[in-house]
């Protein structure tokens, strides 16, 4: 279910509907939150963020493996220097 929140026009992709946003704190009692069945202009923001974030945790999935192949390697190292 998608809600369109009117306090920053967002559109949240949630299964519950929001009670406060996130992004600029509005409190519940002042928020709007509209159920949205296609996708609107703001749209295009979102997908934009959405290939930001992708690229990202992509990024940062690359250092996590790159992280461990280096833990491993010293791990490696410091048993050939126990073992002598």
């Amino acid at each position: 279910m998608k809600y369109l929140i009117d306090c920053c026009k967002r559109v949240v992709d949630s299964d519950n509907k929001p009670k406060w946003c996130i992004k600029c704190g509005t409190p519940p009692n002042e928020m709007k939150v509209t159920e949205v069945d296609e996708p609107s202009e703001s749209c295009d923001r979102c997908e934009k963020n959405e290939r930001k974030w992708e690229f990202r945790y992509e990024r940062q999935w690359k250092k996590q493996k790159e992280l461990e192949a280096t833990i491993s390697k010293l791990r490696k190292q410091i048993r050939e220097l126990k073992n002598g």
